[in-house]
């Protein structure tokens, strides 16, 4: 074995000697039967998140000698993503240690919104905000997006369940559906709503209204209704001083700040402002009061979470968007090998501290936020470089599999056993058990929307062809060639210099 693969070891990166692998080498023998850089190329693209299209092309481009597609799926199939679920499983096992028998709070939210609404490339992530780690990932076969935000958290909260991992706190977005489960099936668990969230939907709204010639006296007051929302929920320890805090706004902006009808919050904090005041009564005011008191919205500052965000899971559904990305269609499996090397990626990096220069100053990046639209800029933090030692874990798995079933075909029966059974699809749901068209059917049942080809469409003139003999522009299907849908020639009648119908 030394023979063929030298003093180190030329599979795994990371070792120098046999006995740093746990399976037994005695089979490895079998795996050159596979080119080993086949198996570890198949590997780190869906490790990094990359496209298996795209790094064919690029060996195409460069000359490189590589696999072909069908191969590439194959050792993707049948050795990468077994592997990647085994890491996962090991990984999500480990964290659950960590925590069982204690009370927890979670954040969980669904990637459907950048870029599509789409259910089919939609996912849920549980947070523990915590240690602020994933503990679990969810991509669920329902009839639409909007169902499936419901489904999988009812999923993941019987996982946490099943492994005796209990919930004091939920924090979500505003969607009707978990809002009225957790109020009728888990009242035990403190549900609260992410700030960010209810402050970027009102935003949009005022937005809108301000546009609008009457209203343009609410656009100054935007930026101070947002960050009242943010105040108040870092600044209020129960429901009702929420509310009495939000609705002071209402007299704060007719430049009024003792409120006689309130009992928690009587008196605004702020010094001495000179602002542009609203006229109680006016267009805009009224327009304020009715937005700014609307039942849903005043029910949405009661759960205004204090001291937990879902900021975290946007992180985190940024980072499935390099790793899944929605503009590529995934199946099944390989959309949920992806979203767990995200989840590794996430886990491994998500408490990085902040980097230091060499004598010890914090780094900072200036960032143009695009909420701002550029007129703003923002200092950020910047973090350590992130590590990858998960990918090496997958590597690691991919061979120990490989030396294990050196043959696609006992891979296959492997992976089959390790990987979940794949959801029925919708096409499948559709028929009913109904039998397939034929290929041929359905070609022949195709029909356009127009009657002319969108693109050009290049015909060539056959001997039986007859020439025109227009004496216009040929123009119209009138013209003989053009009703074949062929240019016309030097056999036609028509004039050169008026015909548009040549090439």
């Amino acid at each position: 074995m030394e023979n063929q693969i030298g003093s180190s070891c030329r599979i795994c990166i990371s070792c120098t000697t046999k006995a740093e692998h746990s399976f037994e080498w005695s089979t490895a023998p079998s795996l050159f039967k596979m080119p080993a850089f086949h198996l570890l190329l198949a590997s780190g693209i869906l490790a990094t998140g990359m496209e298996s299209s795209k790094v064919l092309r690029l060996f195409n481009a460069l000359n490189i000698p590589n696999l072909q597609q069908r191969e590439l799926s194959n050792i993707l199939k049948n050795y990468v993503i077994p592997a990647v679920y085994e890491v996962w499983q090991e990984e999500q096992s480990a964290r659950l240690r960590e925590i069982q028998g204690q009370e927890i709070v979670i954040a969980s939210d669904m990637r459907v919104d950048s870029p599509g609404h789409s259910g089919l490339f939609g996912s849920e992530s549980t947070l523990d905000m915590g240690r602020n780690v994933v503990l679990d990932t969810q991509s669920t076969e329902v009839k639409n997006s909007n169902a499936m935000e419901l489904e999988s958290l009812k999923r993941q909260l019987k996982y946490l369940e099943d492994n005796r991992v209990g919930v004091n706190k939920l924090v979500t977005d505003r969607h009707i559906q978990v809002s009225a489960y957790m109020a009728n099936e888990k009242p035990e668990v403190e549900h609260s709503y992410d700030v960010w969230h209810v402050a970027k939907g009102e935003k949009k709204k005022l937005i809108k209204v301000a546009k609008k010639k009457k209203f343009q006296k609410i656009k100054p007051w935007i930026g101070s209704i947002i960050n009242h929302i943010y105040w108040i929920a870092d600044s209020s320890e129960t429901e009702d001083e929420k509310e009495e805090k939000w609705r002071s706004i209402l007299n704060h902006i007719v430049d009024i700040h003792e409120h006689a009808d309130h009992i928690i919050f009587v008196e605004c904090l702020h010094g001495t402002l000179e602002r542009e005041w609203l006229r109680k009564g006016s267009a805009a005011y009224k327009k304020l009061e009715e937005m700014l008191t609307r039942p849903r919205l005043i029910a949405a500052i009661r759960k205004l979470s204090q001291h937990h965000q879902t900021s975290g899971l946007e992180a985190k559904h940024a980072l499935d968007n390099l790793f899944a990305s929605k503009n590529t269609y995934h199946s099944y499996h390989s959309l949920s090998a992806r979203l767990y090397c995200s989840n590794l990626h996430y886990n491994e990096n998500s408490n990085r501290k902040q980097a230091t220069t060499a004598d010890g100053k914090l780094k900072w990046t200036v960032s143009y936020p695009k909420a701002f639209k550029g007129e703003k800029a923002v200092g950020k933090p910047l973090k350590e470089k992130p590590t990858y030692r998960y990918i090496q874990l997958i590597l690691n798995k991919v061979i120990e599999i490989r030396c294990l079933y050196p043959s696609l075909k006992k891979a296959a029966v492997y992976a089959n056993d390790v990987l979940p059974a794949e959801p029925q699809s919708l096409v499948e749901k559709y028929l009913a058990g109904k039998e397939r068209p034929s290929k041929e059917d359905v070609v022949a049942s195709r029909k356009s929307r127009f009657s002319t080809p969108a693109l050009p469409v290049s015909r060539e003139r056959t001997s039986d062809s007859k020439p025109c003999a227009c004496k216009g522009k040929c123009a119209t299907r009138k013209c003989d060639c053009r009703a074949m849908e062929v240019p016309c020639n030097n056999k036609c009648k028509c004039k050169v210099a008026k015909c548009i119908n040549r090439e």
